[in-house]
């Protein structure tokens, strides 16, 4: 009583002091630092679900040889190792153009095509090849006439038959028919589905393994055309279905807009997952197989693309893809053009842009293992804590566009041995990392700068 008695008229002198000479009492400074911590807490003791690995990319650049062939290009994408590499360029049924891979008489140029692959299929963990659209020798316009359905698919056998059977490129395991045709087939994608109908039919002939990828949908609200399309087509017909989104397709720029698109963009495909359920496709795979800002490059007028923001939209991207969205890949858009790209190209050689650390660290450190309850006390921050058996990892994503943040992160360290610990970060002023030594006491008192993310590895 007396002790309390003391202390109580030791803190009101102090505090009769400090208005007269004008300054803050110490203890009133420790609430406020204590009221505007951000608290990060996982519990690793509750699981909520499986890490799934998603995280893929689309190699545009590539479908040209002086890319794909590129020893720089390829170590920079072997670092990645991408879950799933999109071969896809609109370009590459262009007859005479470098990214063409058909010969000027609409045939497939196999001998390119190995070069390409030779150098990069090591450096994925699968591929994916698009067939964009037709040969433009079989048909130039609209929809494919029916009299072709058969020609097409022959010619789409062509290139499994090259890639599968000669080649023998094992990891090049799914084909996906056409690319955004629902746009010429609107209003009748019954009629899209039984092009690939035909095509599936006589490509999985040449290698009955193969899996064959249908949809490659513009955009994912088409609600009535995807379910049709997908009421016209079997589980011996599509292995997969892809579709695209993007946080928009006009020409926003408020950033706060944007974020707030990541989560649709990243919860999306649970609602397409239900509709394939529903239709005997619940064994289909499903692909996000095209995202990043803005759907159309010449709208990013901020070049917010090829910043340390792209970063951050694609971690909010991913973290809700993992938690909520029901795909099997995400693939952002793209490797390395000069407004996309997750690398930018200096001469010969390429290196990683904010965006691109991001998948690679995603991929090496998120990509198995279990998910596991976070939360956090301030809206601006964004968890994802993943568990495997050898580390325990959590990444964190500041939103604000205006806040940096002190943060706390709580979490349960029964049966923890990790005697150090990687610490990364994405921010404005470019990546970095380190290691450093395990003090429980380290993570009582953490800051992250606006507009970036951080990441402890825990081995």
């Amino acid at each position: 009583m007396i002790k309390q008695y003391l202390l109580g008229r030791s803190l009101t002198l102090l505090s009769a002091v400090c208005i007269v000479l004008g300054t803050t009492p110490l203890f009133l400074l420790l609430v406020k630092a204590s009221e505007n911590t951000t608290i990060v807490t996982v519990d690793w003791d509750k699981r909520v679900g499986r890490a799934r690995n998603i995280y893929s990319l689309n190699l545009w650049s590539a479908t040209a040889e002086s890319v794909g062939t590129n020893t720089s290009y390829a170590s920079r994408i072997g670092e990645i190792y991408p879950h799933i590499c999109r071969f896809h360029s609109a370009e590459m049924l262009k007859i005479g153009h470098p990214k063409a891979w058909i010969k000027m008489d609409g045939q497939w140029n196999e001998q390119k095509i190995g070069r390409i692959l030779s150098f990069l299929a090591p450096k994925c963990e699968s591929i994916m090849i698009s067939i964009p659209n037709w040969s433009p020798t079989l048909h130039r316009g609209g929809k494919l006439p029916t009299s072709k359905y058969d020609d097409f698919a022959r010619w789409c056998a062509q290139l499994v038959d090259i890639v599968k059977n000669r080649q023998k490129y094992n990891n090049v395991r799914y084909f996906e028919v056409l690319n955004e045709r629902d746009q010429i087939y609107d209003g009748s994608s019954e009629e899209l589905a039984a092009v690939v109908r035909h095509a599936s039919a006589k490509m999985r002939s040449a290698h009955p393994r193969i899996k064959i990828v249908g949809g490659s949908w513009t955009q994912p609200f088409d609600d009535s055309d995807i379910q049709t399309f997908l009421d016209n087509v079997a589980a011996t017909d599509i292995q997969a279905f892809s579709y695209h989104h993007y946080g928009t397709s006009g020409s926003i720029t408020d950033l706060n807009i944007l974020y707030d698109r990541a989560k649709s963009v990243g919860r999306r495909g649970a609602v397409i997952r239900s509709w394939m359920d529903s239709r005997g496709l619940s064994k289909a795979e499903l692909f996000h197989d095209e995202m990043n800002i803005y759907s159309n490059w010449r709208k990013d007028s901020k070049r917010y693309m090829r910043s340390y923001r792209s970063a951050v939209f694609m971690a909010l991207v991913y973290k809700y893809a993992s938690q909520r969205g029901k795909v099997d890949s995400v693939m952002p858009w793209n490797d390395a053009d000069e407004i996309y790209g997750v690398l930018s190209r200096s001469g010969s050689s390429y290196r990683f842009r904010p965006a691109g650390h991001l998948l690679r660290i995603l991929r090496r450190e998120f990509s198995d293992g279990e998910l596991y309850s976070s939360s956090t006390s301030d809206p601006d921050i964004k968890v994802l804590a993943v568990r495997s058996k050898n580390k325990r990892v959590v990444m964190i994503v500041n939103r604000s566009l205006s806040k940096n943040k002190n943060f706390s992160i709580d979490m349960n360290i029964e049966n923890f041995n990790s005697r150090t610990y990687k610490d990364l970060s994405i921010n404005s002023l470019g990546f970095s990392a380190s290691r450093k030594p395990w003090n429980q006491n380290d993570l009582r008192s953490l800051n992250i700068s606006k507009e970036s993310i951080r990441f402890f590895v825990f081995n």
